[in-house]
C-alpha cells in the first residue's frame, strides 16, 4: 500500500490562518474605537462636571458676598440705633411719620403767613453714655412729652387755620350772593325802564291815527 504524503499538496492551511488573522484585526479595531469613544465620553463628562462646579463656586461666592453686605448693613443699622437710644434721639417708624406730619403742618402754616414759634436753641440730649436706667426713663418721658406738645401745638394751629379758611369762604360766598342780588335788581330796573319807553312810543304813534278818525 502506498503511504499518503503529509501536507496535502504543500501549505493547504495557510488561507485559514490568514482568515483568522483578518478577523482578529477587525475585532481589535472595533475594540479600539469603542475604547476611544468611551474615553471621549468620560473626558466630556469630566469637563462638564468641572464647568458646573465652577459655576456653582462663583454663585456661592456671590451669594456669600451679598449676605456679608446685608449683615454689614444690618450691624451698622443696629449700632446706629443703639447710639441714638443712648443719645435720646431714636424714633420709631411711627414716631418719624408723626414728626414728618407735624413738620408739614408747620410748613403749611408758614406758607399761610401765620406766626409759627421756632424751636430755637440746640436740640436737647436726653441721655448720655453711662447714664443710669432712671435717667434714661426720664429722658424718654421728656422726649415723648416734647413730641406730644409739638403735635398738640401743630394740631391747634391747623384747626385755627382751617377755621380762618372757613370764615374766608363764607365771606366770599356772602359777597358773591350780594353781588348776584344787586345784578338782579339792576336787571329788573332796566327791564322796567324799557317797558315804560315802549308804552310811551306806542301812545305817540296812535295819536295821529285817532285824530284822523275823528275828522
Amino acid at each position: 500500500k502506498k503511504k499518503k504524503k503529509k501536507g496535502g499538496g504543500g501549505g493547504g492551511d495557510k488561507p485559514a490562518d490568514e482568515k483568522i488573522s483578518a478577523k482578529g484585526k477587525l475585532i481589535a479595531e472595533r475594540m479600539r474605537l469603542q475604547r476611544e469613544a468611551e474615553e471621549k465620553r468620560l473626558a466630556e463628562e469630566e469637563a462638564e462636571r468641572k464647568r458646573i462646579e465652577e459655576i456653582e463656586r462663583k454663585e456661592k461666592e456671590e451669594a456669600d458676598r451679598i449676605q456679608a453686605e446685608k449683615d454689614r448693613k444690618k450691624q451698622k443699622q443696629k449700632e446706629k440705633i443703639e447710639r441714638q437710644k443712648k443719645e435720646g434721639t431714636y424714633m420709631t417708624k411711627k414716631q418719624k411719620q408723626q414728626a414728618a406730619l407735624a413738620q408739614q403742618r408747620l410748613e403749611a402754616m408758614k406758607a399761610a403767613g401765620m406766626d409759627v414759634p421756632s424751636g430755637g436753641g440746640k436740640k436737647p440730649v436726653y441721655g448720655k453714655k453711662g447714664s443710669s436706667v432712671e435717667d434714661k426713663d426720664e429722658a424718654e418721658e421728656a422726649r415723648k412729652k416734647a413730641q406730644a406738645e409739638a403735635k398738640k401745638r401743630a394740631e391747634e394751629e391747623a384747626k385755627k387755620l382751617a377755621e380762618e379758611k372757613r370764615l374766608e369762604e363764607e365771606r366770599l360766598a356772602e359777597e358773591a350772593l350780594k353781588k348776584a342780588e344787586e345784578e338782579d335788581d339792576a336787571k329788573d330796573d332796566w327791564e322796567d325802564s324799557d317797558s315804560g319807553d315802549e308804552w310811551d312810543a306806542d301812545s305817540d304813534a296812535s295819536g295821529p291815527k285817532l285824530d284822523a278818525l275823528e275828522k
